[in-house]
């Protein structure tokens, strides 16, 4: 069967290596119209979503939550995913979000990866403080994040599927 939806949900792959180039603001404001239309428990959409662009803001992000290095795979772009505290599925929902953003980029011809290292910063007092500063209330916490930017090289080959995770029953 050919399907476009099913296509990219098959081809996407998790991009490791960026070319340094910025992406255009059509497509980044496109990505983030696709995390919104993610499915939210209730139809609360009690996420919150911060686009950081630019290695300068990146960096800042490493630094505050004393990384060891970049964990972003020199990607332009980070998009946050911010969950809002005790509401319904928050968590599951912003990672529902975070899947449409990688699925969208990959459908732009740009590559994504789901970073989780954003755990670690925003659970310190300066990550809070930082994501205070960009206008995340206090109430949200971070569930992760998506590198995006063009992909530096070819898309790496699919690695094999685990056999018996599926089960059936009728």
């Amino acid at each position: 069967m050919e399907n476009v939806t099913l296509n990219t949900i098959f081809t996407r792959r998790s991009v490791r290596a960026y070319q340094p180039q910025q992406i255009e603001e059509e497509k980044l404001q496109m990505l983030l119209k696709a995390a919104c239309y993610a499915p939210s428990g209730m139809n609360r959409q009690a996420w919150k979503f911060v686009a950081v662009q630019g290695a300068e803001r990146i960096e800042e992000m490493c630094r505050i939550g004393g990384l060891g290095g970049n964990p972003f795979y020199g990607a332009p772009t980070v998009i946050l995913a911010f969950a809002q505290n005790g509401v319904i599925a928050s968590v599951e929902s912003a990672s529902l979000a975070l899947e449409n953003i990688l699925l969208a980029a990959h459908a732009m011809e740009l590559g994504g990866c789901w970073i989780h290292a954003v755990k670690d910063i925003f659970s310190t007092p300066a990550g809070k403080k930082l994501a205070a500063d960009w206008g995340v209330p206090a109430d949200y916490t971070i569930v992760g994040s998506a590198a995006v930017g063009y992909p530096d090289g070819p898309l790496p080959e699919a690695k094999s599927r685990r056999e018996g995770c599926v089960i059936v029953v009728r």
